[in-house]
């Protein structure tokens, strides 16, 4: 009889290990999706930076595409950009260098982020190379 009382409790013992261990178990792989979600969201505001400031790179090329250089002394243009419900500002401002025109983009959230307390800024640079006396596109500047 004594030893059927012990192994009882050695297997309620044994339960309850599997179920903390089981619970913890589940409570790391809820951690582990919520992180994941979370990085999804940083990336795809990630992405729509980059977006915003490459597309504000490539609007100020293409207005600036076969203007002479000897009338081009300074260019800063200003973008809003929209994707879903989100707003995202684009700032473009020129100089040169070695006789090449480098465009600067530098875009952010114009509402910032309920989880960050810090804004996010993407910067992209375009090149637009001398030809004569014009400027043509030349690439992104890494």
């Amino acid at each position: 009889m004594r030893g059927s009382s012990s192994e009882s409790g050695m297997v309620s013992l044994w339960a309850l290990v599997l179920a903390c261990f089981t619970f913890g178990i589940g409570f790391a792989m809820a951690a582990y999706f919520s992180n994941m979600g979370r990085m999804n969201a940083e990336y795809v505001v990630e992405t729509r930076l980059r977006f915003a400031a490459e597309s504000a790179a490539e609007h100020a090329a293409h207005q600036l595409e076969g203007t002479s250089t000897t009338t081009l002394y300074a260019f800063s243009e200003d973008y809003d950009v929209a994707y879903e419900n989100e707003h995202y500002h684009a700032d473009v401002a020129s100089q040169t260098r070695d006789g090449k025109l480098i465009l600067t983009a530098t875009a952010y959230r114009v509402e910032k982020s309920s989880v960050k307390d810090w804004d996010r800024y993407k910067v992209r640079r375009a090149v637009l190379r001398q030809e004569g006396d014009v400027y043509v596109w030349d690439g992104w500047m890494e």
